[in-house]
């Protein structure tokens, strides 16, 4: 039987919270109890923010969140999750009227220099304060206003939760569809997606177990993390205790790269993984399940089921969607799950289809967004998250926080009839003093924010770049019914005016590398400066950075920036970016300004035109013609007007076989050869449309 948790505020000094908690707990019989806190009092299990992620998967009877250590909300929606029916989440705050002007803890993870804590208004706490005290189904206790404990108790004591394993109706029904996936017809996938607390997890690994007692060999689990599949694998081993060789964990970017055999493949948390990771299971794997929360803490899946979706019709129109809706944790309409959704605003929405569908770039409206308004405007507020979070799979409750608070950073919208349509976040980055600035070109020193100045110095060691002053696009985000319009590219020139405006030397943005991303920024006039060397663990890419310039000074970092990279770009290719997209390094490539570089410093010879001519028209080989043929390469590679005369797997070849060095079996895989004959035959085709 599943029961309704409850939810509890102590309001008033450090001591009184903690001391009135400890002795409500300690008459209420509670065997499992989590504190997270800094300062916590003896005797009680205790994780601080940093840590608290440890316990997913795990069940407690109380939860205690000490927010006089610092109110971080991820860490809230993660441990949130683990009180099961019939216990209570709760919350240790300061006065509510005063909590808006306490010095947050966690308000360290928002400051960058110049900023002084100081700096920071309150605003997230305030709206917070408000959730508060308007939720109706919340007990607040006030240190001026005690209720009597035994009142409290009796309000918040239930009947202790059910915990055998008894399998849901819907989790039966995913149980059934992921069998289907495993021995029915191959690429047939199957998306489970479910609140947080609707035994999704747990499904997972029963059905892992019985698959494995019905002799299928090898199943691999990804996910973010580790921890986020602890259920998965707590509820196999209950029905499965062989070796676990059978059942395996494995990182996306590892499962990416390594491509281990499997019968069959979970993917858990799957909004919280980069699409074009998940295209690559889904080209790798013929069984494949795919797990999301559709709102919770690791992010939304909200966005994830309008992208993702689109390549499964592509890729796998047989697939199906299973919806678990009873919760197993907890009874439905569950107050501690809708205090947490209001709080966190798990359950933001941007702006309805109906109110925006005829906008365009004739009748919206640019406008910098008050965040004192966003604060008091609800409406507006969900509007605007609920963009965010449907446009990226890294949004996350702290970046709520880091919209309301966070003093380095300003909000633009684009509107349409009052609506918001499309977003951008913008930070303010760099105006280091340059001692600072030589400490972290000399690897001395590291400071919290300015990711481009920093990465411009540390990587591509150009000194000066932090002392000039950068605004840098966080995140943009146009509503999903409106791509396509010229939203984006819209928003994105009113920016690049208003950072003029404001003075600053140049504008600019990292993103994880891939040819849709790459060829976006570049037609609004951003162009690439730099490439991380390995891949984020996070979204499996390599993360780009590209620049506009918008001052005198900014036009010299970025003809600098530009040359550093276009000289370097084409030698890296045949050694960290050697597993790098093809399509992406052309896109990469792909330049004026980068021509001017590369062909200017490799500028071909008449004897190297006599070798290429004989490549291309006569049977000179390839290995005594590869010096000419790899400085072409690049020099076409850089040239829109010569690229235009490839195709697309002509490309390819130039950058995989020439570039990347990459053998010749390899090639052939790749392109879908029949060998290597083939192979330089095409190769010599694309050299001769080049010498024409």
């Amino acid at each position: 039987m599943t029961i309704h948790r409850s939810a509890l505020v102590f309001s008033g000094t450090f001591e009184w919270c903690q001391r009135s908690a400890k002795k409500l707990l300690d008459d209420s019989g509670f065997s499992s109890i989590l504190w997270v806190s800094n300062n916590p009092p003896d005797d009680v299990y205790t994780l601080t923010n940093e840590h608290a992620k440890k316990v997913l998967g795990q069940e407690f009877d109380a939860v205690v969140v000490d927010a006089w250590s610092g109110l971080n909300p991820d860490t809230l929606g993660a441990v949130a999750g683990t009180v099961h029916g019939g216990g209570v989440l709760i919350l240790l705050v300061p006065k509510l009227s005063e909590w808006p002007q306490f010095d947050d803890p966690e308000y360290k993870r928002l400051i960058n220099i110049p900023y002084q804590v100081t700096d920071i208004q309150g605003r997230f706490l305030q709206r917070f304060a408000h959730v508060i005290t308007s939720a109706s189904d919340i007990t607040l206790l006030e240190q001026q206003a005690v209720r009597p404990f035994n009142s409290v108790l009796s309000g918040i004591l239930h009947k202790k939760q059910n915990k055998l394993i008894v399998r849901t109706d819907d989790q039966q029904k995913a149980i059934n569809a992921v069998i289907k996936v495993a021995t029915g017809r191959r690429r047939r996938p199957v998306v489970l997606n479910a609140d947080r607390g609707r035994g999704k997890s747990a499904a997972l690994g029963m059905v892992a177990a019985e698959l494995l007692l019905q002799g299928v060999q090898r199943i691999i689990v990804t996910a973010p993390r580790r921890e986020a599949v602890a259920a998965l694998f707590e509820h196999a081993a209950l029905l499965f205790s062989e070796s676990t060789t059978k059942l395996v964990f494995i990182p996306p970017d590892e499962l990416c790269t390594s491509a281990p055999q499997a019968d069959l493949l979970l993917v858990d948390e799957a909004a919280a993984i980069p699409i074009p990771m998940l295209e690559n299971f889904l080209k790798k794997y013929a069984r494949t399940v795919f797990s999301t929360t559709v709102n919770g803490y690791e992010g939304t899946g909200r966005g994830f089921f309008l992208r993702f979706y689109k390549i499964l019709d592509q890729r796998t129109p047989g697939w199906k969607t299973v919806h678990l809706k009873q919760p197993v944790r907890f009874a439905e309409n569950d107050p501690v799950e809708r205090f947490i959704f209001q709080a966190l605003m798990l359950d933001a929405s941007y702006s309805p289809i109906e109110k925006v569908e005829k906008a365009s770039t004739n009748n919206c409206i640019f406008e910098s967004i008050d965040r004192n308004e966003l604060m008091s405007n609800e409406n507006l507020l969900s509007q605007l998250f609920g963009l965010l979070v449907f446009a990226h799979y890294r949004t996350r409750p702290n970046d709520l926080r880091h919209l309301l608070d966070g003093p380095n950073l300003s909000v633009y919208v684009l509107r349409h009839k009052g609506f918001i349509v499309a977003t951008v976040l913008v930070s303010k980055e760099g105006g280091l003093d340059a001692t600072l600035s030589k400490a972290v070109y000399e690897g001395r020193r590291r400071v919290q924010g300015h990711l481009i100045p920093q990465s411009l110095v540390a990587h591509a060691g150009i000194i000066d770049a932090s002392e000039l002053k950068c605004a840098r696009v966080m995140r943009i985000a146009v509503h999903p019914a409106l791509h396509g319009r010229g939203l984006g590219t819209q928003l994105l020139a009113e920016v690049t005016k208003s950072a003029r405006n404001r003075d600053f030397d140049y504008i600019g943005a990292s993103f994880g590398a891939t040819c849709e991303l790459v060829r976006f920024w570049k037609n609004s006039g951003y162009h690439p400066v730099h490439l991380g060397l390995t891949r984020e663990h996070v979204s499996g890419s390599h993360a780009v950075i590209v620049l506009k310039p918008l001052t005198n000074k900014g036009i010299s970092l970025y003809q600098k920036s530009c040359q550093k990279f276009f000289t370097n770009f084409p030698h890296l290719l045949s050694d960290p970016f050697r597993e790098l997209e093809t399509d992406v390094a052309s896109m990469l490539m792909l330049n004026q300004t980068s021509q001017q570089h590369i062909c200017g410093n490799e500028k071909i010879t008449d004897d190297e035109w006599c070798d290429i001519r004989a490549f291309a028209f006569s049977r000179r080989g390839y290995e005594v013609t590869l010096f000419p043929l790899w400085k072409l390469s690049i020099c076409t590679l850089a040239d829109p007007a010569q690229c235009a005369l490839l195709n697309n797997s002509q490309r390819c070849l130039l950058v995989s076989k020439i570039l990347q060095k990459q053998s010749w079996s390899y090639v052939v895989s790749l392109l879908g050869l029949q060998g290597r004959t083939q192979a330089i035959e095409m190769l010599r085709q694309t050299i001769a449309a080049l010498c024409k």
